[in-house]
């Protein structure tokens, strides 16, 4: 029975979270058979692994809107959060699963060793991007705190927007960004999946062409960060964190949406080229400078590293896991 290269343990430095070689990622499954070559094409594996996660997706939204959205306060927020709990797992298992059946091989995204301190390090970058905005606007007088709502928001966020950020990093990192990586090579990959991640929030409350150019742009630091570890947590982290502070603490506009309840009810004026205006600070052109460099040094990170993939018509067949790189 082939062996696989254990993904091992890392430690909280840059340098360090680098610990899974991108080729791990790439389908085992060399198909002889026409059909076999249908499935494992990129493309095709794209579409069946949403098939693999919409039933999780689907039961969530049955249950928040149909059973959950009767149910009297506080005991609604117990439930729902504990729904969105269990739907967590139930996207994890699915993903797996898919993994499994479908590209058989173990699933080092979601490779847990170093999950929390990967998690926490993507938390405190995002919510620090968030707070590069927030320190000046106040200080010019552009955010004013109008008053306090209740507390319970800064614990309801966490499940709230843990989970939202979750689902999109699965779907455009685990899934679009990927298997575009196994077909088209690491470039076009990033290109056309910060594009594709930009231009989903067009149809948001206030935005506009600007505010999903901007949002593809600084992608560029989120997938520069998942090809860096090659895992799921920081991403995840660094999504929540930025929606978190922004939304949950801040109470700033989340890719244009208002009506979410945050703990700070601020009052935001200011030049939107530095506020971003109605959209929030992520349509910010100052946001977007910072994004833009972070991302485009670790893209350089990634490149220096050898981890970045050819097309397929350009790669030779794939290489034994056994002949890989040891991770450190």
């Amino acid at each position: 029975m082939r062996r696989y290269l254990r993904v091992n343990d890392c430690i909280f430095n840059l340098k360090e979270f680098m610990n899974t070689d991108y080729r791990l990622l790439f389908t085992r499954v060399e198909p002889q058979k026409t059909i076999g070559k249908i499935i494992q094409f990129p493309l095709t594996r794209i579409i069946i692994a949403v098939l693999f996660i919409t039933p999780a997706a689907m039961l969530h939204n049955f249950l928040v809107d149909y059973i959950i959205s009767g149910i009297d306060k506080p005991l609604y927020y117990i439930i729902l959060n504990t729904e969105r709990v269990l739907n967590f797992f139930l996207f994890i298992i699915s993903y797996r699963l898919f993994i499994k059946y479908i590209e058989r091989r173990p699933a080092f995204e979601l490779s847990t060793k170093k999950a929390l301190p990967e998690f926490g390090a993507g938390v405190a970058v995002g919510g620090t991007l968030i707070l590069l905005m927030v320190i000046p606007m106040a200080v010019l007088g552009y955010y004013k705190i109008s008053g306090f709502d209740s507390g319970w928001w800064l614990l309801n966020g966490v499940f709230r927007l843990s989970l939202g950020a979750f689902i999109e990093e699965m779907v455009f990192r685990l899934i679009l960004f990927r298997l575009l990586e196994e077909m088209t090579g690491s470039w076009l990959a990033v290109i056309l999946t910060s594009l594709f991640f930009g231009f989903a929030h067009l149809g948001n409350e206030n935005a506009t062409i600007w505010s999903s150019a901007a949002i593809a742009i600084q992608d560029l630091l989120i997938v520069g960060t998942f090809m860096y570890t090659r895992r799921l947590w920081m991403v995840w982290g660094l999504h929540f964190g930025w929606n978190y502070v922004q939304d949950s603490v801040f109470g700033m506009p989340n890719s244009g949406m208002t009506e979410m309840p945050s703990w700070i009810k601020p009052t935001v004026t200011g030049p939107e080229w530095f506020t971003g205006g109605a959209f929030g600070v992520e349509a910010s052109y100052l946001l977007v400078l910072f994004c833009a460099i972070a991302g485009i040094f670790i893209l350089y990170k990634v490149a220096k590293k050898n981890q970045i993939a050819l097309p397929m018509w350009r790669r030779k067949k794939p290489p034994p896991v056994e002949s890989l790189p040891a991770q450190p």
